[in-house]
């Protein structure tokens, strides 16, 4: 009887030790920048491991800096990661097709939404399949935006952990 309680305190000790040296990464972030965009600029911000059934909450403050009035269009966008990686590299393109015609085809492979030049705004995203997102600010136009930012990624009930770390 004795030796079963002492293997589950020392099965609860690695479990207590493992919880303090490996950091949950379930992400809770405050950010605040100013952005100057010259056509098109991409910021990354944060790849996060989603279930289906996951979200993301943002809650955006944006003003526009110096003289630029009326300020660049601003995007949250949420894709794979090559899908963004092709954005960065294309961003002015992106830009142009996505605000003047509508219709880009690499940023319909992502989750997007626009910011309001000026104010604040809050957006949940409904993750619908199962992956990994990367995360990023698409600027479109010229001038520099202040961008005040809080934003939470979580899979469905209530769980802070990306899928990589998620127990099995």
């Amino acid at each position: 009887m004795l030796a079963g309680m002492d293997s589950r305190r020392a099965a609860l000790a690695v479990l207590a030790f493992l919880c303090v040296i490996v950091p949950a990464s379930g992400i809770i972030v405050e950010k605040e920048l100013t952005v100057m965009a010259d056509g098109g600029t991409v910021i990354d911000l944060e790849t996060f491991g989603f279930l289906a059934g996951g979200y993301a909450d943002w809650d955006i403050y944006s003003e526009p800096r110096g003289n630029s009035d009326p300020g660049p269009r601003t995007f949250v966008l949420g894709c794979k990661d090559v899908d963004l990686y092709v954005i960065d590299m294309t961003a002015a393109n992106a830009c142009v097709q996505h605000t003047t015609f509508q219709n880009s085809t690499v940023l319909e492979k992502c989750y997007v939404f626009e910011v309001p030049r000026e104010g604040e705004t809050q957006q949940r995203v409904e993750i619908t399949g199962t992956g990994r997102i990367s995360w990023g600010i698409l600027m479109c136009g010229d001038g520099a935006t202040a961008l005040r930012m809080e934003y939470t990624l979580m899979n469905p009930n209530g769980e802070h952990l990306g899928t990589g770390d998620i127990p099995l």
